[in-house]
């Protein structure tokens, strides 16, 4: 049954790329050989084109910005890193409390 689908999907695929082809050949037949694109001189306009937005690039804004994130960053960091300390102190606290009573209970009960 998948098989089935999947040559349908196929031989659909293949006569959609031979129709495509029939209907550009005539216009790749008329291309003259000028109409080519220069390989440097597209690369040159594309550099030319980079080095112009680079230039007016905001790169004090955008150092800013990324200043600005990783502080912020830094300081979701401490508080979570302050979180987990507080969490620790309060577990050792308990712990401490318990290991007393245990020991205090230890004592009560020998009196006994």
């Amino acid at each position: 049954m998948y098989e089935l689908i999947a040559q349908i999907i196929l031989m659909i695929s293949l006569l959609g790329m031979v129709v495509i082809l029939f209907r550009k050949i005539p216009i790749l037949i008329n291309l003259s050989p000028e109409a080519e694109i220069s390989q440097p001189n597209f690369l040159l306009r594309t550099k030319n084109r980079i080095l112009i937005r680079l230039k007016s690039f905001p790169l004090n804004n955008f150092l800013q910005k990324i200043l600005l994130r990783f502080k912020i960053v830094t300081l979701k960091t401490e508080n979570k890193t302050s979180v987990w300390i507080e969490k620790l102190r309060q577990k050792a606290k308990k712990e401490e409390k318990e290991s007393q009573d245990i020991s205090d209970n230890y004592w009560e009960q020998l009196k006994k």
